[in-house]
């Protein structure tokens, strides 16, 4: 049962969009150094319809921030409650697009990594368009608001929200093993494996992992009508869009783990090493002996 009184909740709502301001700086810092990586690399490592999806993400975010600031002040005057009603409808829509988008990006990643297998994405795929479906409902009922529709709201939100983290982590799992096969087979083939906290980081930072612990909070506190959720769910949305703009930094640098990316990585490397010592050989083979030089000298004399 929800107790929270109005100062709690006013609060709660100021502390929420507080931190998603702070979360969006962030955001927007990293998909500045996203934009800039490529710009100064070439397009060696450019994919099209990541970079696509990346833009459109940041374009979502900053709509969500916007609206974010807009309830936020527009809570503390007297709005009539059907524009109220008007802006929470467009921010749950916006929500839902960038829940949707990040996990396209990223089912899209499990399909590259998983040498482009159809099979893995059909699950996910599936799912993540039944929750951006019940996102779009509880928008539609929240912008034909009356009391007696809030049980439906939660029973609709709770649906699309759980359906949203089973997504996540299945993705997350499979991208998970498929990373830690990488790994064995490239340990295997003598192929310079990685330190084991290069496979730690890869694994927190390209799976989705660090999407579905915030993802788990979000689903608990919105089921438990906690006013922790009024704080925590904007900036967690905010994380939804971090942590793909991360992934997308590494694939610039050419650092993601992938098959494809960790041979040509050892490709490059082992050329370099080759050329260097050959190199050496030539400077080596091109210098007079001192030994043959001393014993020259040792005939003459």
């Amino acid at each position: 049962m929800d107790t929270t009184n109005p100062f709690e909740a006013v609060g709660a709502g100021f502390l929420g969009t507080t931190l998603d301001s702070a979360f969006y700086g962030v955001q927007a810092t990293l998909f500045v150094l996203f934009i800039a990586i490529h710009h100064y690399q070439g397009k060696k490592n450019y994919k099209r319809f990541l970079n696509v999806a990346m833009v459109v993400l940041f374009v979502f975010c900053t709509i969500f921030w916007a609206l974010d600031v807009a309830l936020e002040y527009y809570s503390l005057t007297n709005i009539r409650q059907e524009e109220q009603n008007i802006l929470a409808a467009a921010f749950t829509v916006v929500y839902g697009l960038i829940d949707f988008t990040t996990q396209i990006i990223f089912i899209y990643r499990c399909w590259t990594i998983w040498q482009r297998k159809y099979i893995v994405t059909i699950v996910p795929l599936f799912l993540a368009v039944v929750s951006f479906a019940c996102v779009c409902t509880v928008a539609g009922l929240i912008f034909n608001f009356k009391i007696n529709l809030i049980p439906t709201i939660q029973g609709v939100g709770d649906t699309g929200f759980a359906v949203s983290l089973v997504v996540d982590v299945y993705v997350t799992s499979f991208i998970l093993g498929k990373i830690r096969k990488i790994s064995k087979e490239f340990e295997e083939l003598n192929l310079d494996p990685d330190r084991p906290h290069t496979i730690i980081m890869a694994m927190f930072l390209e799976s989705g992992l660090v999407m579905v612990i915030p993802q788990l909070i979000w689903l608990v506190l919105f089921i438990l009508h906690n006013v922790g959720y009024e704080v925590a769910s904007n900036p967690i949305t905010q994380i939804y869009a971090i942590t793909p703009t991360i992934l997308m930094i590494r694939i610039a640098l050419g650092v993601a783990y992938d098959a494809e990316t960790m041979l040509g990585t050892i490709m490059v490397s082992q050329s370099e090493k080759l050329e260097t010592q050959e190199l050496t050989e030539v400077g080596i083979e091109g210098e007079p002996s001192p030994k043959s030089d001393g014993n020259k000298s040792n005939y003459t004399t």
